[in-house]
């Protein structure tokens, strides 16, 4: 809890800066672990977050697994272990699958807090933004992989 709480203070501030959203206003609607392995789910076909800002952060090092990947626009971003990426979640994507190893990513939702109903119509405005990597995630991100990832091994990315 500690770590995401840590984590998406960081990514809040780079999302604010990066689509003109108020930090005061965006929330962790969302967060969770997810394993990609080719012995159990090794990707994520094309889907649409319900969030207005989504992001991937790496827990595992880019040695670890072959493959995988957040693929938009086809272009697939792999942030080394401890960097993240960020991008409006109306965005089409999709995850590529891991074809050797385990990849481990801690995905977060964002939403509006002070008014839900804005975030239809901050999609419109941050669905055409460019993704963005964020290299400022706390260093206790990669330096606590094997426990993080380790918690919740086997939560499947399914929410929307």
């Amino acid at each position: 809890v500690d770590l995401v709480r840590e984590v998406s203070s960081r990514l809040q501030k780079s999302i604010a800066e990066a689509y003109s959203l108020p930090v005061s206003d965006l929330r962790v609607a969302d967060a969770f672990i997810t394993k990609y392995c080719v012995e159990g789910q090794s990707g994520l076909g094309l889907h649409r977050d319900g969030s207005i800002v989504s992001s991937t952060v790496s827990l595992s090092a880019s040695c670890d697994y072959d493959g995988g990947g957040t693929c938009i626009d086809g272009l697939t971003s792999r942030p080394e272990q401890g960097s993240a990426f960020v991008f409006p979640g109306k965005r089409l994507h999709c995850g590529m699958p891991t074809t050797r190893g385990q990849r481990y990513i801690l995905t977060f939702f964002f939403s509006l807090a002070a008014d839900p109903s804005l975030d239809s119509c901050r999609q419109v405005r941050t669905s055409s933004l460019p993704p963005r990597e964020v290299r400022e995630v706390p260093k206790s991100v990669s330096a606590g992989t094997d426990k993080v990832a380790a918690s919740r091994p086997t939560t499947m990315a399914t929410k929307k």
